[in-house]
Protein backbone atom coordinates (compact mmCIF):
# COMPACT_ATOMS: atom_id res chain seq x y z
CA UNK A 1 0.00 0.00 0.00
CA UNK A 2 1.46 3.39 -0.92
CA UNK A 3 2.49 5.67 1.92
CA UNK A 4 1.09 8.77 0.22
CA UNK A 5 -2.55 9.65 -0.33
CA UNK A 6 -4.18 9.53 -3.74
CA UNK A 7 -3.74 12.49 -6.01
CA UNK A 8 -7.07 14.41 -5.85
CA UNK A 9 -6.29 16.22 -9.10
CA UNK A 10 -6.07 12.90 -10.90
CA UNK A 11 -9.56 11.98 -9.69
CA UNK A 12 -10.87 15.35 -10.91
CA UNK A 13 -9.08 14.84 -14.22
CA UNK A 14 -10.82 11.51 -14.73
CA UNK A 15 -14.23 12.96 -13.83
CA UNK A 16 -13.89 15.97 -16.15
CA UNK A 17 -12.61 13.74 -18.95
CA UNK A 18 -15.68 11.50 -18.68
CA UNK A 19 -17.97 14.54 -18.79
CA UNK A 20 -16.04 15.81 -21.82
CA UNK A 21 -16.51 12.53 -23.70
CA UNK A 22 -20.23 12.53 -22.93
CA UNK A 23 -20.55 16.13 -24.10
CA UNK A 24 -18.63 15.45 -27.33
CA UNK A 25 -20.78 12.42 -28.09
CA UNK A 26 -23.96 14.38 -27.41
CA UNK A 27 -22.74 17.27 -29.55
CA UNK A 28 -21.57 15.09 -32.44
CA UNK A 29 -24.04 12.22 -32.57
CA UNK A 30 -27.39 13.65 -31.52
CA UNK A 31 -29.17 15.23 -34.48
CA UNK A 32 -29.56 19.02 -34.14
CA UNK A 33 -33.36 18.89 -33.96
CA UNK A 34 -33.14 16.63 -30.88
CA UNK A 35 -30.34 18.45 -29.06
CA UNK A 36 -31.25 20.59 -26.07
CA UNK A 37 -31.24 24.33 -26.81
CA UNK A 38 -28.32 25.00 -24.45
CA UNK A 39 -26.21 22.45 -26.34
CA UNK A 40 -27.01 24.01 -29.70
CA UNK A 41 -26.25 27.54 -28.54
CA UNK A 42 -23.42 27.03 -26.06
CA UNK A 43 -22.06 23.55 -26.80
CA UNK A 44 -18.76 24.75 -28.23
CA UNK A 45 -18.19 27.05 -25.24
CA UNK A 46 -18.88 24.15 -22.89
CA UNK A 47 -16.38 22.00 -24.79
CA UNK A 48 -13.72 24.72 -24.54
CA UNK A 49 -14.31 25.03 -20.80
CA UNK A 50 -14.03 21.27 -20.38
CA UNK A 51 -10.80 21.15 -22.41
CA UNK A 52 -9.38 23.94 -20.24
CA UNK A 53 -10.38 21.98 -17.11
CA UNK A 54 -8.71 18.84 -18.49
CA UNK A 55 -5.49 20.75 -19.17
CA UNK A 56 -5.62 22.44 -15.75
CA UNK A 57 -6.24 19.26 -13.77
CA UNK A 58 -3.66 17.38 -15.85
CA UNK A 59 -0.99 19.96 -15.08
CA UNK A 60 -1.96 20.13 -11.41
CA UNK A 61 -1.87 16.33 -11.16
CA UNK A 62 1.57 16.12 -12.75
CA UNK A 63 2.80 19.03 -10.62
CA UNK A 64 1.65 17.39 -7.39
CA UNK A 65 3.28 14.09 -8.35
CA UNK A 66 6.51 15.92 -9.19
CA UNK A 67 6.41 17.87 -5.94
CA UNK A 68 5.88 14.68 -3.94
CA UNK A 69 8.79 13.01 -5.76
CA UNK A 70 11.13 15.93 -5.08
CA UNK A 71 10.08 16.01 -1.43
CA UNK A 72 11.28 12.44 -0.82
CA UNK A 73 14.64 11.93 0.85
CA UNK A 74 17.61 11.48 -1.52
CA UNK A 75 18.49 7.90 -2.41
CA UNK A 76 14.97 6.56 -2.05
CA UNK A 77 13.61 4.91 -5.20
CA UNK A 78 10.01 6.12 -5.63
CA UNK A 79 9.09 3.02 -7.65
CA UNK A 80 9.89 0.68 -4.76
CA UNK A 81 7.53 0.47 -1.84
CA UNK A 82 8.81 -0.16 1.69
Amino acid sequence: MPDEPRNPFYDLLIAVSVVFVITVLAYALVPPQHQPAWLLQNGWILLLIEVAAIVLFGLLSMGLDRWRTLRQPPGRDPSQQP
